[in-house]
């Protein structure tokens, strides 16, 4: 019972969040950026391997097969944990903004028309 809640979680409620956390996270710390990046690659690693786990030979599935049972049920739940752990580790480092984050270039100045040239001389 709790492999499949764990699944299901995995399944539905992860990208879920990551769906929500993508847009409402664009502006926050470097941290923040890591974890959602990490969470959503190990999350994504995590349904191939589910997916392949779950795909392999199903006629000899026994209550036994421990890693089987990971892979397929748990891994996408727990990949998806890890990885934002992970991506809020390594992105910690440089946790100040990115070049060009927040803030825009000043503009150059265009250069004058001729209808301004005579409207500023006059």
């Amino acid at each position: 019972m709790m492999g499949r809640i764990a699944l299901l979680l995995g399944l539905f409620a992860a990208p879920a969040f990551l769906l929500w956390a993508g847009h409402h996270w664009r502006h926050k710390s470097a941290r923040i950026r890591g974890a959602f990046w990490g969470g959503l690659l190990a999350h994504t690693l995590a349904a191939l391997i589910a997916t392949v786990a779950g795909l392999y030979r199903p006629a000899e599935w026994a209550a036994s097969d421990l890693w089987r049972g990971f892979f397929g049920l748990w891994s996408m739940l727990v990949f998806f944990a890890i990885g934002a752990a992970i991506g809020a580790m390594r992105s910690s480092r440089d946790d100040a903004p990115r070049s060009g984050a927040g803030r825009s270039r000043p503009r150059a100045a265009a250069p004058a028309t001729g209808a301004e040239r005579t409207t500023t001389e006059a």
